[in-house]
């Protein structure tokens, strides 16, 4: 009889602190960001951007926004992810080209990769820390193919 409730106390434990893991994770990614990159577009143009980033969200959800602009193109991207334990679905959107799809992905430290299909193949890769990021998307199906950006947290 001890060692079941030993067994169960230990789980429980171990959940609680995937959790409180998860969560802490989550916290480094959730706020503002701003930064530049570079967009490459289907015709072989390659532009400068600057763009903002938004993370807001809880334990079970991650909202995501990155607007970016350059001289010719705007970029506006949205997600809303519904996240069990690091498995992250839900869907995504972009406003300038007005295309629509669903999302797919994991959440692991410092790191969320999101597969997006609908009109637009595109992988979208976010690597971070508490004080930067990277954010990588690869496109299939639409004018813009790559777009690369550096953000630094805002204070």
């Amino acid at each position: 009889m001890k060692n079941k409730a030993l067994g169960i106390i230990t789980a429980m434990s171990l959940t609680l602190s995937c959790v409180e893991l998860q969560a802490a994770q989550l916290s480094k990614l959730i706020g503002s960001w701003q930064g530049n990159g570079r967009a490459q577009f289907a015709d072989n143009k390659n532009e400068r951007i600057k763009c903002n980033a938004y993370y807001t969200g809880e334990s079970d959800q991650l909202n995501i926004v990155v607007r970016c602009a350059s001289t010719n193109y705007n970029i506006h991207l949205r997600s809303k992810l519904q996240k069990d334990g690091k498995r992250l679905s839900g869907t995504w959107e972009e406003r300038t080209f007005n295309l629509l799809g669903d999302a797919n992905g994991v959440i692991s430290h410092n790191k969320v990769r999101l597969t997006v299909s609908g009109p637009l193949q595109a992988l979208m890769t976010v690597n971070y820390s508490a004080s930067n990021q990277t954010v990588n998307i690869r496109a299939n199906g639409s004018q813009l193919e790559v777009v690369s950006i550096n953000l630094n947290r805002m204070q």
